[in-house]
Formats: C-alpha cells, structure tokens, sequence
C-alpha cells in the first residue's frame, strides 16, 4: 500500500486497466479510497459476454468516472479469422489454397488481441493523457504483460499493486465480489464469447459456453472440432516420424 500511495502522490491523470476478471476486481477494491482520481478503463472487444456487460454496468454505476473503448472483434473474425493457441498451415491464407478450401480462417492469439484489446487500450491511454497506469498483473500469473512493475514506457509509468499476490489471496480479498464466472470454476475473464484461443489458461471455458450460451457454442463448436482432429493428425504424423 504504501508503494501504491506513492505512485498515486506522483500522478495526476491515473488509468485503471481493467477487466471483468479477479485480479481487476481486486485492484479496484484497493483503489476505492482513492477512485475520484482514476479513469476506470475497459476495452470491450466487440463481442462480449451479456454477464460481462452486466457486470461492467455495476462497476461503472460504483465508480466516479468509466470509460468503455470498443474495439472491432466481429470484423476482425470475419475478415482473418478465429483465433487459436496453434494455427495449423491447414488455416493460414497459404495453407487453405494448398491444402484444404475447408478448413477455417485462424490467426494467432496474439494478433487479434493486439488488434481489439491491448491496441485499443494503449489508444484509450494516450488519449486520456495517462501519465501512469495500473494494471492487475501478477507474478504467479502464467502469461505476463509486455510491460513490467515500474516500467515507464512512452511517457506513462505501470504499476502493478498485485505484483506479489497469489490466486488465492485475491480470491480471499475480493471475497462475494469476484465474478459470477469464477464461481462456476473458470479461471480467468471472459472476453470474447466466440474466442478459440486462451485454451490452456481457462481449461472449462467452451464447456461452460456449451452450458450457458448454446448459441454462441454453436457458431465455434465446428472450429474448435477443427482444430482438434488437425491437431491429432498432426501429432500422430509427428509420431511416426
């Protein structure tokens, strides 16, 4: 606390990232003595889940000032592709002429999110006139930020007050407030409802889509059924190598 009452001394224009996960949902909890100085800031993809939307209209009535940046995830699917963890060359441009007219459009997961999340989020600092930023990375976390703790890049300093908090910890800290998501046993935020990536870090994900939202599981259930009959053909040839 006292590293982050510093870093509140030595700013004046102050940008929460935030999302609809734990680590977030902690932050502001931390940060509610001090929010009459902070821009609470999400970055709604485009295709978000309704208990996503649900759950930013609460925070943005709790807080004095929220804004929502919309980015063009739709268009961006539509255009290049789902996103995936592993993008078979069976789903790239090349691979489609190639080798199979059939198989879906994918991209890496990274280029999307660059384009509807972490990019529209840098704009969303810049034109706030953000000089230092907070965040809810953790070092425990499995994927880290392309920023670190303490870091001052194109004029605004991050700062991350979860630096050295562990998952339980914010579970215990965020208590009743943590979002309904992670009370049915997911481990991250939900983004984008038709995202096929991110597999790994939320093992459940598309099963709780299957339950909850059978419609937006329909529209991915023949991708991801793609990618896991490419992904075993190419282990076993991997295999007999």
């Amino acid at each position: 606390m006292d590293t982050l009452a510093d870093f509140l001394a030595r700013h004046e224009r102050i940008l929460l990232m935030f999302s609809a996960g734990k680590d977030s949902a902690a932050v502001l909890k931390l940060l509610r003595p001090h929010l009459a100085r902070v821009m609470v800031t999400w970055v709604n993809p485009g295709h978000p889940y309704p208990e996503t939307l649900d759950y930013m209209s609460h925070v943005q009535r709790s807080v004095p000032h929220f804004q929502m940046v919309l980015g063009q995830q739709p268009a961006f699917v539509a255009r290049h592709g789902h996103p995936a963890d592993l993008v078979p060359f069976e789903a790239t441009p090349l691979g489609r002429i190639a080798a199979d007219t059939s198989a879906p459009m994918l991209v890496p997961l990274e280029v999307c999110c660059r384009a509807n999340l972490w990019g529209p989020m840098r704009q969303a600092v810049i034109d706030y006139g953000a000089t230092g930023c907070i965040r809810g990375d953790k070092a425990c976390d499995p994927l880290h930020a392309n920023v670190v703790h303490g870091e001052v890049r194109e004029g605004v300093e991050y700062h991350f007050p979860l630096l050295h908090w562990s998952d339980d910890q914010v579970r215990e800290y965020v208590g009743d407030d943590i979002p309904a998501s992670y009370r049915r046993g997911l481990r991250t935020s939900l983004d984008c409802m038709n995202c096929t990536a991110y597999l790994h870090e939320n093992p459940g994900r598309l099963a709780d889509l299957r339950e909850h939202y059978p419609q937006a599981w329909a529209e991915v259930q023949p991708i991801v059924h793609w990618m896991r009959d490419i992904t075993r053909r190419h282990l076993t040839a991997m295999e007999a190598a």
